[in-house]
């Protein structure tokens, strides 16, 4: 019976180790798809490009445009350096809403500088809230397509859908 205990015992802290190890490494890698589902994962990307969106429209409403131009700099922990930075912070406060769910490549480099899962239309850069929703093409899209091969895109008119990789552009 006492080596049954000992045996028991081994058993169990092998395991919790185990568990500890498991949640260490989901952690680290921000690795939490396995607690996802499928359609879960599409309703926060959809969600996250909507917020995008009203802050793009927002920040065009208040300065009576987009920027003409936008750069890339090293602006810091959980800043975005990509095009999203003039959205920050007066616009979006959280730099995971740029990050789709589905998207598992490294959004930090040597800097820790956040990289965004979607990307602006070049066209609508310096345009004004009224021209941009006049247009009839996509606002943001994601850079690849994550969702079963489609695409997550938000159109100038706020319309958030799913695209095939053929259509994103329409």
């Amino acid at each position: 019976m006492e080596k049954f205990n000992k045996v028991l015992k081994v058993i169990v802290i092998v395991m919790m180790s185990a568990i500890i190890i498991f949640m260490a490494y989901a952690m680290i890698t921000k690795n939490y798809l396995w607690l996802e589902k499928p359609k879960a994962t599409k309703a926060i990307c959809m969600s996250n490009m909507k917020q995008i969106y009203l802050a793009t429209i927002k920040y065009a409403s208040d300065n009576g445009r987009l920027p003409e131009k936008l750069l890339q700099w090293y602006a810091g922990p959980e800043i975005p350096s990509d095009w999203a930075r003039f959205l920050f912070p007066e616009y979006l406060e959280d730099a995971n809403v740029l990050r789709c769910p589905k998207d598992l490549s490294m959004h930090f480099n040597g800097m820790h500088v956040y990289k965004s899962s979607y990307r602006i239309n070049p066209e609508v850069l310096g345009k004004s809230r009224e021209e941009i929703e006049k247009m009839k093409t996509w606002l943001i899209r994601e850079k690849e397509p994550f969702h079963d091969g489609k695409r997550a895109v938000v159109f100038t008119n706020g319309a958030v859908t799913l695209v095939e990789e053929k259509e994103k552009e329409k």
